[in-house]
Order: C-alpha cells, then sequence, then structure tokens
C-alpha cells in the first residue's frame, strides 16, 4: 500500500518536522530578500526541490538558444504545461506535491461568478422602473439607432451609415487604384526608358487628376458626415457597445478549451503556457554545464594536508617496505586440528548431547500423554539441554578458531604481497612523491592568489586615497574574452544556517509548511534500496543538524497563461455566488499562510488558520513564475561521516536522496548529462557537496483579491 505525505509526516518527530521547516524558512528569506515581489504575490517554497530533465524542455533551440522554428515542437509545450499546471500548497513551505491542476482549479472558479447587476442590454422580464442610469443610456441609444430615417421608409439609421460609409470607402478605393494604375502606365510606356523619364511621367499625370479624386473622396466624406449622421450614430453605437461581464467569463472558458495539449497516449489534456526567458531551459543547461564554483582556501587547505598525509605514508614504503603495516608479518603458526570427524572432538560431542536431548524430549512427551508423573523426566530434560547447549558452544569456539587462524594465514599472505609489490616499484613511489609534492606548491600558490591581495598595489592605492587620488575602475574584460552578451537572468544566493536553534524559532517556523499529497514526497530521506537505507537516514539527521554555508544561482522564470484571466477576478460587474469563497485577499491570505512574516492583523488573529485556508483552498492563488536553482554548493561544518558515507554506498549500491531545505541532493541518475550525480569531496573542517542538476525550488504566485468582495461581507 502506498503511504501519503501525511502518513509519512506523522512517522517524523516534532522537533525533527520544526527542524525542517526552521531550515526551509531560513532559506526562503534569503531568496525573497534576493528576489523581492510586490505585497500580491507569495513565495511558496517547495521542499524538496523539483530535479528537471532538461532535455525535455530544450528541444526546437540552436546551439545558441535560439529557436529554429517559429513554435515551439509540441513535446516541450507538453513538458511545460505539465511542469507549470500544478497548484502550489497555501503555506510558505511546501512539502511535496499537492497533485491539484491550475487549469481544472481556474475553470472551476469561474463557474463560481455571477453578474454583480443585470447585465446592460438584458431587461427582457425587468420592471423599467427598476433600470440604473447605464442601462436607461443603452435602452435610448438602441432606440435611436433602429429608428428608421422617414416615417415611411424601411430604412434604419444604422442603415443610412452603412450605405454612407460605403460610398466614401468605395470612392477612396477608386483613388487608391487610379493612381496605381498611372504608375503602372509610366513604368510600362516604351518611350520612358530611363527611371527619370518613368517619374516625370507619372508626376504629370498626379498634378491633372490629383485635386479631381480628392475632391471626390472629400464629397463622399461629407455625405457620410451630414446625410449619414456620422457623429451622431458613432455616439450612440459607442453606448451599446458594451460586452458584459458574463460574456467575458465564457470567452476565458472558451480560451481554456482551445490550449488544450494532450500528452503522447491522449489520455490526460493540459493547457498551454508560455515560459520567459523562452530559452530557459537552455540557460540552466549552460549553468550547469559551465558553471561550477572555484576553488576556495579551505578545500585547497584540505587538498594540501591530504596529499601530505599521502607523502607521509609513501616515504615510509620507499624506507621500508617490510612495515607496510607498521608491523612485520608474523610467522605462520600450525593449524588446529579442524573439527570434520563426526566421530570425535567438538563435532561428536555436539551430536551425542542431541540424541540424548531428542530421546530425553520424547520420554517426556510420551509420559505426559500417558498422565504419569513427569517431575523427573522433566529434571533430566533440562539436564539434557543444557549439555546441548554447552556441546554447541565447544563445537562454536573450535569454528572460531579455525576461522581465526585461516584470516591470520590470509592477512600475512596478502601483508607480504603488498609489501613486495612497493618494493618492486620504489622508483615509481619517488615519482608519486614528487608530483605530490609540486601538486602541494601549487595549491599553496594558489591560496596566495585567493587569500591575500598584491601588497605593493594595496601600498600604492593607500598613498594614492591618502593623496587625494580616487581609486581607479575595475579592469574591463579583453575583447572575446569569453563574457556572454544578453542579459543575465542569474542572481547570486548565499547563506549559512547554523547548527544550533531554539524550540521557539522552530516552533514559529513549523507553522508555515504544509503536506503535499504527491507519492513523491521526498522531505529529507527518500528512495534507494534496503542496502544504504540506514546511511540515507543517518546522513539526513547529520546534514539536518550541521552548520551549512548554501550557495547557488537563482533564475525566475514567469508563466503567461492566455487562457486565464486574471482581470476578471478585478471585475466590479461580477461577483461571487452566495456561499462561495474564492480568497480573503492578498494581506489576509499571506499572512495566514505565513504568519512568521507578515504582519496578522488583530481581526486574522482571532481567526482558526486551517479552518480558514480550507475555506479558500478553490483557487486563492495561482503560481506566475517558478524559481530555478543550479550551481548548489553546500559547505558542511563538523562530523560529517555519515554524510560521505551515504554517497559511498549511493554509488555502490544504487541511488538514494537526502535533501536539505529545497535542495535534492541524489547520488545517481540515469537520464541525461544534467542529472549526473551530485559530488561531495571531504574538506579540512567537514565536506562539500556540489549539486548538479538544476531544480525548481519554489513557486511565485499571484493572490486572488478578495471574493466574496469586502463589500459582500460588510455588516
Amino acid at each position: 500500500m502506498t503511504t501519503t505525505g501525511k502518513e509519512k509526516i506523522k512517522q517524523q518527530t516534532s522537533e525533527e518536522l520544526n527542524r525542517i521547516a526552521q531550515i526551509s524558512m531560513d532559506i526562503r528569506k534569503a531568496v525573497r530578500a534576493a528576489l523581492p515581489a510586490p505585497p500580491e504575490q507569495f513565495f511558496t517554497m517547495m521542499v524538496p526541490g523539483k530535479v528537471l530533465n532538461l532535455e525535455d524542455f530544450t528541444a526546437g533551440l540552436d546551439a545558441n538558444g535560439n529557436l529554429t522554428a517559429p513554435i515551439a515542437p509540441s513535446s516541450v509545450q507538453l513538458a511545460e504545461a505539465i511542469l507549470c499546471d500544478d497548484m502550489p500548497a497555501l503555506s510558505g513551505v511546501q512539502l511535496g506535491p499537492t497533485g491539484r491542476s491550475v487549469a481544472r482549479s481556474y475553470g472551476a472558479t469561474l463557474t463560481k461568478l455571477c453578474p454583480a447587476g443585470h447585465t446592460v442590454g438584458v431587461d427582457d422580464g425587468i420592471d423599467p422602473g427598476s433600470l440604473d442610469d447605464s442601462e436607461k443610456r443603452y435602452k435610448a441609444a438602441m432606440t435611436w439607432l433602429t429608428a428608421p430615417v422617414a416615417p415611411d421608409s424601411d430604412k434604419t439609421r444604422i442603415d443610412l451609415y452603412r450605405d454612407k460609409q460605403s460610398n466614401y470607402t468605395d470612392a477612396f478605393e477608386r483613388k487608391i487604384k487610379a493612381f496605381d494604375d498611372a504608375l503602372d502606365r509610366a513604368t510600362k510606356d516604351p518611350v520612358n526608358t530611363t527611371v527619370g523619364l518613368q517619374r516625370a511621367a507619372y508626376d504629370k499625370w498626379v498634378s491633372e487628376n490629383q485635386k479631381m479624386y480628392n475632391n471626390l473622396v472629400q464629397a463622399a466624406y461629407m455625405d457620410w458626415v451630414t446625410l449619414g449622421k456620422k457623429e451622431e450614430v458613432e455616439y450612440y453605437f459607442a453606448i451599446v457597445d458594451n460586452d458584459s461581464a458574463m460574456a467575458r467569463v465564457e470567452a476565458s472558458k472558451e480560451a481554456i478549451r482551445n490550449a488544450i495539449i494532450s500528452d503522447t497516449d491522449g489520455s490526460t489534456e493540459y493547457n498551454k503556457v508560455s515560459l520567459a526567458p523562452s530559452n530557459w531551459a537552455w540557460l540552466a543547461k549552460q549553468k550547469a554545464d559551465g558553471g561550477q564554483k572555484g576553488e576556495t582556501v579551505e578545500s585547497l587547505t584540505w587538498k594540501i594536508a591530504r596529499l601530505e598525509k599521502i607523502n607521509l605514508i609513501l616515504n615510509g614504503m620507499v624506507s621500508n617496505p617490510g612495515l607496510v603495516n607498521g608491523s612485520t608479518p608474523p610467522p605462520d603458526s600450525p593449524d588446529p586440528a579442524p573439527p570434520t570427524d563426526p566421530t570425535t572432538g567438538p563435532i561428536a560431542e555436539f551430536l551425542k548431547a542431541l540424541q540424548a536431548y531428542q530421546n530425553a524430549s520424547l520420554d517426556f512427551e510420551k509420559a505426559k500423554r500417558a498422565g504419569h508423573d513427569t517431575a523427573d523426566l522433566k529434571t533430566n530434560l533440562d539436564a539434557k539441554f543444557k549439555d546441548l547447549g554447552d556441546a554447541r558452544e565447544k563445537l562454536t569456539t573450535a569454528f572460531a578458531s579455525v576461522d581465526q587462524t585461516n584470516i591470520g594465514k590470509l592477512t600475512n599472505i596478502a601483508t607480504s604481497a603488498t609489501a613486495a609489490l612497493f618494493a618492486s616499484g620504489a622508483e615509481q613511489l619517488n615519482n608519486q612523491i614528487t608530483a605530490n609534492k609540486n601538486r602541494i606548491q601549487a595549491y599553496r600558490d594558489q591560496i596566495k592568489t585567493l587569500g591575500s591581495p598584491d601588497t605593493v598595489t594595496n601600498l600604492q592605492d593607500a598613498f594614492a586615497v591618502s593623496a587625494g587620488i580616487p581609486p581607479a575602475p575595475p579592469d574591463l574584460p579583453p575583447p572575446n574574452s569569453g563574457a556572454t552578451s544578453g542579459p543575465d537572468f542569474w542572481t547570486s544566493i548565499s547563506i549559512e544556517v547554523s547548527s544550533s536553534y531554539n524550540a521557539e524559532q522552530t516552533s514559529s517556523s513549523s507553522n508555515s509548511y504544509s503536506v503535499g499529497g504527491g507519492a513523491s514526497w521526498g522531505l529529507w530521506s527518500v528512495g534507494g534500496g534496503v542496502s544504504h537505507q540506514d546511511a540515507t537516514s543517518d546522513a539526513a539527521k547529520q546534514m539536518a543538524n550541521s552548520t551549512i554555508k548554501a550557495s547557488f544561482d537563482c533564475m525566475r522564470v514567469d508563466i503567461t497563461r492566455g487562457w486565464l484571466r486574471g482581470e476578471l477576478f478585478y471585475d466590479d460587474d461580477l461577483r461571487v455566488a452566495t456561499g462561495n469563497f474564492i480568497s480573503p485577499g492578498p494581506i489576509t491570505l499571506a499572512s495566514l499562510m505565513d504568519p512568521e512574516t507578515y504582519f496578522v492583523s488583530p481581526e486574522v488573529a482571532k481567526l482558526n488558520r486551517e479552518q480558514e485556508l480550507a475555506r479558500y483552498d478553490l483557487f486563492p492563488m495561482y503560481p506566475t513564475s517558478f524559481l530555478l536553482a543550479a550551481n548548489v554548493v553546500l559547505e558542511i561544518d563538523g562530523e560529517t561521516s555519515d554524510i560521505q558515507t551515504h554517497f559511498h554506498t549511493s554509488t555502490t549500491s544504487g541511488s538514494a536522496s537526502v535533501g536539505w531545505g529545497p535542495f535534492s541532493v541524489t547520488s545517481s541518475f540515469s537520464h541525461t548529462d544534467t542529472q549526473t550525480s551530485s559530488t561531495c569531496e571531504a574538506t579540512a573542517t567537514g565536506c562539500k557537496i556540489t549539486i548538479k542538476s538544476p531544480q525548481v525550488i519554489g513557486w511565485i504566485s499571484q493572490i486572488v483579491p478578495a471574493l466574496p468582495r469586502l463589500s459582500q461581507t460588510a455588516p
């Protein structure tokens, strides 16, 4: 049976979940600070992030990220539609997908809208005395437009307007055709052998005929204005030319139907979206392929220490190859007699004791069934059972002695072979020691470059500042230095989360997360075989309780849905049918979803958060952007043995994931180069994890205005 997200949440302790919420909310604050959004937009962080197979989104793009056709391939349109169709949870941190469709939720919401009053122009069965001013103006304008031009005429004012407009259009078209024909004649006349002669012939015709055609057009226009009552008709037509609010709702429903794209087997339908930048997946792939973080002083220091330790061992092997394991191999000891003879030794004693126990057990059961006294037989049975245990222990000891001797002999053989191998390869060992020394020196030179700027330059700049000379501007990159052209859609974000935390902080953070309903729930440890589930769990706990410095690049990808008409929610001609609740408004909803970040008014503080969010769960907001993270680097300080063990067991036993905040750290994938496994390398203070796969870490949603309107709910 599949375990749901809520059931898995119950399996976690309250302290672990609160710690997860605190970490995720800290990362969310850093992202919100780096990518601010207006108050009516809300940021929901995904835990875990959604790792993407970018190959699904880059079809139809060339090597430079440009479309090879005016329209993206249907496979890309389908992949983007599926990606953007999941409704975010009503919380600051979302644990797993909700499984709710944006398109279907929006379509269901449209059915809850109804006109706020009478629809202008639809007055059948309505008392004329109850019409408002706009409805009365509409009725008067329709009466004037449909009135006959004369008492005995069947032609209405609209008909007359249309005839006069047609006459004016015909006159204008005749003028254009006459000028085009004159130019054609001048061009084709064989007398006009040059462009100058052609131009002169055309200009002559224009000078002779232009005024006549202008007068004909002007006469038709004056007839249209005066007799066709052009200004009056257009004035009254502007009054009646109003689409109704419900017509706009129906137009949106029609747009939903027209924007459908089916999956490959036609069983499921999604609605198309447009993403900006249009080549976002190509940009993410470029960032993942070429944007790995450089070395730090800390990582270089650890590499130097590692190579120095290796050189110590190699020097010891060169100077005394017999001491590979620190001591001379002990001489072989005589083998103990293996307990394989069934007539003597521990095996015979065990078999004899087993037979005696079985006989005593049969005698006891036989007397018990016959109803005889079994006290003596029970005492004898217990004694035989004890003798059997003693015999089994002796047999186990004998076998263990043989195993230990065999292990020792194999160890001595392997040690001798290793020593002989290193003794014969002293030259190779010396070469390796020299190479390691060269690498150590290169790392030390690199540390100097990273850690300490040029002293002479610093002194020069200090003297210049003291003398009132402004500092020099930064050096410009040389031409064709590899700098990319065009806008940079990426924002670099960094954050440090301490291993220490308090219960009050984690308790407040826990108010801002929600459990998704999908099977791909992956809070801290999911996936993998039984052989390394324990390692994965231990790694997840160690990551949750470590001080971690995180840095990553983030891109906001905007979502446009041509079929989703957000302006309908602001239309004063529409309201929500009685008994339906769409949204309490941006301020109230944001404070309900994230009371830790947003101001909570006294009125909202009195409400039950869960009940209020459940009331407005249909379509209170919809995603307008998603955030894509790439080049994620986690520098972990402290004890990291379980984390490194997890990566080792995952690479040998299968794939598995652990998570830290929204970042899914997956040890192995099997799809494309953009989903290669994350890497973990030890550092001087812990370890560093590099996550190579771009992943969606959150959604920015537009909050729907208050529906019912505040005027509807006001007392």
